[in-house]
């Protein structure tokens, strides 16, 4: 991928803030990625998607607090809590239709917020802060930015992978369902890839972070998370019975939306940074004055 050199960049620049930014780029890069996936292609539109976000991190968190720090065992419980929250959320959420979903899904967001807001003693309203990250068998190579840069671009990859061909002409078969229409052959039924690729993103938002926040789960990531796939353009217009191509057209899979998600990611991280960035103008008239 063309951001791969970027630690190479960095080492040259002397900067090795450029890692710590692209690989929080490439977290929210998987967030869009999910999204894109059900909003796009499923004709859901979500409100409530920034929720696993927020459950994933707390899921690690939870576990790093207790003493267990393996990365497999932070990627399986992220993984699961996603999923089980997404199976009781979902069991409710998808017999509603319209603005009754957009509400329903928001509500379970709030809901999501407002929980772990009150777990005091994990920080509540100032999250849970990690002073170390997931060990690999007992080594803690995360702990290297590169490493965890490339491990994060190797867990972005995986999920565009899995998102593409028969998984994503299976969603969209699934809302053609839903939406009472034909689906054309989606090789094999329905397959929950949202759920994973949100459990690897989860594990990569923590991480990346060192933080457990519950503005995560709620509409500071919302919003966040509504910019980045229309930033890269989703891969429908959101609507059941909506579609760029067939379904059964897509069984080569079609990369444009989801590398869209991923320079959304990039442009909205790059641009929070700048606006947080000192103005160099301003320092040197305070210096004169």
């Amino acid at each position: 991928m063309a951001v791969s050199p970027l630690p190479l960049i960095a080492a040259l620049t002397g900067d090795p803030y450029l890692v710590v930014v692209a690989t929080r780029i490439l977290a929210f890069a998987m967030a869009a990625l999910a999204l894109d996936l059900i909003l796009g292609y499923g004709g859901m539109v979500s409100f409530g998607h920034a929720a696993y976000l927020g459950i994933g991190a707390y899921a690690v968190a939870i576990l790093s607090r207790a003493g267990i720090t393996d990365l497999g065992a932070h990627l399986g419980a992220a993984v699961v809590a996603g999923a089980a929250f997404a199976l009781v959320t979902g069991a409710i959420s998808l017999r509603t239709r319209g603005i009754y979903f957009i509400m329903i899904t928001l509500a379970f967001a709030q809901m999501a917020y407002f929980f772990f807001v009150s777990l005091s003693a994990y920080g509540g309203d100032d999250g849970v802060t990690l002073t170390a990250r997931s060990t690999v068998l007992g080594r803690d190579w995360l702990a290297d930015d590169r490493v965890l840069y490339y491990a994060a671009l190797a867990m972005l990859a995986g999920a565009l992978s899995a998102v593409r061909g028969d998984h994503r002409v299976a969603v969209r078969a699934g809302a053609d369902r839903r939406a009472g229409k034909p689906a054309a052959d989606a090789g094999g039924g329905l397959h929950p890839v949202s759920v994973p690729a949100d459990g690897l993103r989860h594990l990569r938002g923590h991480d990346g972070h060192r933080r457990g926040d519950p503005g995560q789960s709620g509409q500071l990531r919302l919003a966040l998370l509504h910019e980045l796939a229309p930033l890269g353009g989703v891969g429908g217009d959101g609507r059941p019975g909506r579609h760029r191509q067939p379904a059964g057209r897509h069984r080569g899979g079609d990369t444009g939306a989801a590398a869209g998600g991923v320079a959304g990611a990039l442009y909205r991280t790059l641009a929070a940074d700048l606006r947080r960035a000192p103005d160099p103008g301003r320092a040197v008239l305070a210096r004169r004055a």
